[in-house]
């Protein structure tokens, strides 16, 4: 969700009948950057 909340998600049925979402509109409350605030937290180094 973080990198693509705009993606289209298409569900197909078996007799041909469509939807689609957005992530977005699926994950409203999803765990995003702004969950932080203003900016992201800086990566933490793993050496």
């Amino acid at each position: 969700m973080e990198f693509a909340p705009h993606l289209r998600v298409v569900s197909v049925t078996a007799g041909g009948a469509e939807a689609e979402w957005t992530l977005g509109e699926l994950l409203p409350h999803a765990f995003t950057p702004k969950s932080f605030g203003t900016t992201a937290p800086e990566r933490l180094s793993t050496s």
